[in-house]
C-alpha cells in the first residue's frame, strides 16, 4: 500500500516526532510511505537525524502568500499562541491535492483535523480515501466570544465534514476520543484511540542516575510553568532540568524572575534547542520525570520519551496519559498538581535500588505492551470499522 503521512508544519513538536515513527514503522511493514509537510519551521533541524531514510517532501518552504496575515489572524482568534509559526495555511491545505494528485496514494493518514482538511479536499476531487488521527481535545472554543463566533461556527462546520467523510478517526489518547464522540454524540461518530508505539531506548539502571528531575515541555501560557514552583520550592535535594523552548523570550524572563524572587534560581536548569541525543541524554540520567497538563488529554510526548529511557514518571490525572499508566506500577499519578507532599513522599521512597529497579521492570512491561507496530495495526485493521460515512455528509460535502 503506498501511504502519505500529512503532517502541517515540520517543527519541533510532539505531532511531528509521532508522525515520523509511524512512517518508520509502516515502512518496516512493507509499505511505501511518504511524509509530507505542508510547510517547514524555522527550528526544524531538531529532528535531522529522525527524518534520515525516509521519503519527505515538503510544499513550502516558507509561505509566501499575500494572504499570510490574515491566516495569522484568523489563526489567533481560535489560539493565540499559535499565530505566526503555528498557524494554519489555508492556500497549502488548498495545494495538497494539486500534489497528491499523481503519486498514486492508496491512503492518506492526516495528522489532526486540519492537515484532515487537505484529505478532505483530496478526497473529493480524487476520491482517495484518508484517516484522521486527533491530537487535542475537541470542543467548541467556547472561549472565543462575539462576532467572532461566526469564524468558530465555520471552522466547526468544516471539521465535522473531515470527521464524517474520514474512512477513520484515531485519538491519540482515550480522553480526547471521548471528546470527539461525546461532540459528535448526534451523528454517530465513532472513534478508536492509537496511543502510540514505545521503544526502549536502553535504560539506564539507579547508580548511573544524577540527582535531578526532568520536566519537559514547549513552554507557555497553556502548559502553566509557575504550576511547578511550589514542588521546585519543596524538593530540594534535586536539580529540577527544564527541557524545551518556550514562546518568547519575554515569558522566559517573567518566570526567571518569579525563581529568583522565591529564591529558586540555583535549583533550576533551563535547557533549549537540545537536539533529539542531548534530551535522551537529560532524560536518561534523571532519577524521575514530571510533566502536569492542566486541560490537556493528550499524550505529553515528553512523558513517553521519558517511559522510554526508563525514567519513572510523576503526573496528573486530567493528563490524557495517566489512563494508560495506570494498568502499571511505574508512576505516580496525582489527583491534583498541588498534591506536593505525595510527590515528594513518592520520591523519597523510591530513590533506592530496589524499589528504582521495581518502577524500571514495570516501565519494561509496559514498553512490550505498547509497539508502533501495534498502532499501525490498528490504523489499518480498523479503517472499514471505525470510519463512518453519513450519505447526507457526502452528498453535502461534494457540493462544497
Amino acid at each position: 500500500m503506498k501511504i502519505c503521512i500529512l503532517v502541517r508544519i515540520l517543527w519541533s513538536a510532539g505531532t511531528r516526532k509521532f508522525a515520523i515513527s509511524e512512517a518508520k514503522d509502516l515502512r518496516s511493514m512493507g509499505h511505501d510511505v511518504e511524509l509530507v509537510f505542508l510547510r517547514k519551521s524555522a527550528k526544524v533541524n531538531v529532528y535531522d537525524d529522525l527524518l534520515k531514510d525516509i521519503k519527505v517532501f515538503v510544499l513550502s518552504e516558507r509561505n509566501e502568500s499575500l494572504f499570510v496575515p490574515l491566516y495569522d489572524y484568523i489563526t489567533g482568534v481560535f489560539m493565540s499562541n499559535r499565530k505566526g509559526e503555528g498557524r494554519v495555511d489555508y492556500n497549502l491545505i488548498r495545494k495538497f491535492p494539486s500534489f497528491a494528485k499523481d503519486r498514486g496514494y492508496d491512503l492518506i493518514i492526516c495528522q489532526d483535523q486540519w492537515a484532515g482538511l487537505a484529505g478532505y479536499y483530496n478526497w473529493k476531487k480524487y476520491g482517495t480515501d484518508y484517516l484522521v488521527i486527533i491530537h487535542e481535545r475537541v470542543n467548541d472554543l467556547p472561549w472565543v466570544k462575539g462576532w467572532k463566533r461566526l469564524l468558530v461556527k465555520i471552522a466547526l462546520n468544516y471539521q465535522r465534514k473531515i470527521l464524517l467523510n474520514a474512512k477513520g478517526v484515531f485519538s491519540i489518547t482515550r480522553k480526547v476520543a471521548r471528546t470527539v464522540e461525546n461532540f459528535y454524540s448526534n451523528y454517530g461518530l465513532k472513534r478508536g484511540d492509537a496511543f502510540p508505539g514505545l521503544a526502549n531506548r536502553g535504560f539506564r539502571g539507579y547508580g548511573e542516575r544524577e540527582n535531578s528531575i526532568t520536566l519537559l515541555s514547549y513552554w507557555n501560557e497553556v502548559k502553566f510553568p509557575d504550576q511547578y514552583i511550589p514542588l521546585i520550592r519543596e524538593i530540594r535535594n534535586y536539580r529540577l532540568i527544564m527541557i524545551g523552548n518556550w514562546i518568547s523570550n519575554e515569558y522566559r524572563e517573567e518566570f526567571l524572575k518569579k525563581l529568583q524572587a522565591g529564591g529558586l534560581l540555583a535549583r533550576v536548569e533551563l535547557r533549549e534547542n537540545v537536539s533529539e541525543n542531548e534530551k535522551a541524554d537529560l532524560l536518561s540520567k534523571s532519577k524521575f520525570f514530571i510533566r502536569f497538563g492542566i486541560g490537556e488529554f493528550g499524550m505529553a510526548t515528553g512523558t513517553v520519551e521519558a517511559l522510554e529511557c526508563g525514567t519513572p514518571v510523576i503526573v496528573n490525572e486530567e493528563l490524557g496519559i495517566s489512563d494508560y499508566l495506570r494498568d502499571y506500577s511505574n508512576c505516580l499519578i496525582v489527583s491534583e498538581v498541588s498534591k506536593v507532599e505525595e510527590i515528594k513522599k513518592f520520591i523519597e521512597s523510591n530513590d533506592n535500588p530496589v524499589s528504582y529497579g521495581n518502577l524500571q521492570e514495570e516501565i519494561r512491561r509496559m514498553i512490550r505492551d505498547f509497539s508502533w507496530q501495534n498502532h499501525c495495526k490498528l490504523l489499518l485493521k480498523s479503517v472499514s470499522e471505525i470510519g463512518v460515512q453519513s450519505p447526507h455528509e457526502l452528498t453535502e460535502g461534494a457540493n462544497d
